[in-house]
């Protein structure tokens, strides 16, 4: 038990020291406590994907501290109705708006650096952030309704069945890396290359088929498992079930509602799901197998008491 507490704690104080550390450099750097700034960026490139349906008629005003963003923000949506010209717009639930050059996120961020340039670029995006996360939450409580239909729903979608997306091809296509590349991996040249036949990478095709059936599996028999009171009958297996499906309900609670579903996000999160549902299935089988020897006991039984 003392190891166990031990364990524990230095895990905690080992996590807290990173955070704190993190969160002071970012003060340091930007002025604000923060540890992620990348959340604020998600959270507003989130928020965007529903705002880009809110009729114009139906926008709401705005707090004067988000006025110039959000300005910026409609008048780019309004310019880029016609989904043919502007194919880009017709995908849903992306990171498209927080990664893209020219996009309102960082056309904003740009304009309030103009004037320093002595500010690197990861004091730019960094400082962001805070303000970036704050609009993205105060737009979607605002419409929760288009929240949940062109970011959740099509995110959903997406965590059923993770696209393959940068692995779909080997090193992108290129056939070369970056010299920090090959000096992390030592390669002998910065010449790669790729025991397929051609540059995609088909052997992970089978990965978002897999993922859909695993994720209903997985629901299917957690049901079975609660409503035949699976818990009582081991208490060891009980918690590994408890564990299994608290990682399994988490990682799809964040990754539907505020992350981006892909392949390389979910391959270990597949592998997890892949072992419970086998656990299960055979915990199942077993279930069955004792319902069925009993009834042909109690079948037995009767069959003597008739004869």
């Amino acid at each position: 038990m003392k190891t166990k507490l031990t364990a524990v704690t230095t895990g905690i104080l080992l996590c807290g020291w990173f955070i704190g550390f993190t969160t002071y450099k970012f003060k340091d750097l930007t002025g604000y406590w923060q540890y992620s700034p990348f959340s604020g960026w998600q959270w507003a490139n989130n928020a965007m994907y529903a705002y880009r349906y809110v009729n114009i008629s139906e926008r709401k005003p705005v707090p004067p501290r988000y006025a110039a963003l959000d300005k910026m923000i409609c008048q780019y949506f309004d310019s880029t109705r016609d989904t043919k010209k502007f194919p880009v717009e017709s995908a849903m639930a992306s990171t498209f708006y927080m990664w893209s050059a020219g996009m309102p996120l960082m056309k904003y961020r740009d304009s309030l650096f103009k004037n320093d340039t002595s500010a690197s670029e990861l004091k730019k995006w960094a400082s962001m952030g805070p303000l970036y996360n704050d609009y993205g939450v105060y737009i979607i409580k605002q419409y929760p309704l288009h929240f949940a239909r062109y970011f959740l729903w099509p995110n959903a979608n997406k965590y059923y069945a993770p696209p393959i997306e940068f692995l779909e091809t080997y090193n992108s296509g290129q056939n070369t890396v970056t010299k920090q590349a090959k000096n992390w991996f030592a390669y002998k040249s910065t010449k790669v290359k790729t025991r397929f036949k051609d540059k995609y990478v088909t052997v992970l095709n089978f990965y978002p088929i897999l993922s859909g059936i695993i994720n209903l599996v997985m629901l299917i028999l957690l049901l079975y498992y609660f409503t035949l009171k699976g818990w009582k009958h081991n208490p060891k297996f009980n918690k590994i079930i408890l564990l299994s499906a608290t990682l399994w309900l988490l990682n799809a609670g964040f990754t539907i509602g505020a992350s981006s579903p892909a392949l390389r996000f979910q391959s270990f999160p597949i592998l997890t799901t892949t072992i419970s549902t086998l656990l299960l299935i055979d915990w199942l089988w077993a279930v069955a197998m004792k319902d069925r020897k009993y009834n042909i006991t109690q079948t037995n039984l009767t069959n003597e008491l008739f004869i």
